[in-house]
C-alpha cells in the first residue's frame, strides 16, 4: 500500500472479520480491497482497542511518517532507505519466496489481492 493509501485508512473501511481494508484511492482509480496479513491484522485489533476518537487509524500527516521513518532507521544506522522503498523491497522479497507477476496483480474481476504475507523489515 501507499503511504497515502495507509494514512487515508478510516475505521469504516477496515472489516476485521474479513481481513480487508477497502482503499478508495487507487492509482487505477478503482475502489479495491487489499487483504490483511496476520500481523496487520493483529496491530489493528490493538489500535482499535486504545482508538481515539479520530476517525483516521493513523492521524499523521505524510511529512510526519516519512520524519519518522527516517529517524526510526538512523538508529540502528541505515541510511537512504525511504518509506517508499518498503514497497519495493515487498515485492522483491515475494517473487524470491515464488510469487509471479499475475499472482501479484489484483483481479480485474475482484479487485482483491492474492497475496498476504508478513515480510519482516529488520531482523
Amino acid at each position: 500500500m501507499r503511504r497515502s493509501q495507509i494514512l487515508s485508512l478510516t475505521w469504516d473501511r477496515v472489516d476485521l472479520e474479513r481481513r480487508v481494508a477497502q482503499l478508495e484511492d487507487t492509482k487505477s482509480g478503482s475502489r479495491r480491497n487489499v487483504p490483511l496479513s496476520p500481523l496487520a491484522l493483529a496491530v489493528l485489533k490493538e489500535l482499535k482497542s486504545v482508538s481515539s476518537v479520530s476517525d483516521r487509524i493513523f492521524p499523521l500527516s505524510p511529512d510526519d511518517v516519512s520524519h519518522r521513518f527516517l529517524e526510526s532507521c538512523r538508529k540502528p544506522g541505515i541510511y537512504g532507505l525511504r518509506f517508499h522503498d518498503l514497497r519495493h523491497e515487498a515485492t522483491s522479497r515475494l517473487f524470491e519466496r515464488g510469487l509471479t507477476i499475475p499472482k501479484l496483480q489484483p483481479s480485474p474481476a475482484t479487485r482483491l489481492s492474492r497475496c498476504s504475507i508478513d515480510i519482516p523489515i529488520f531482523g
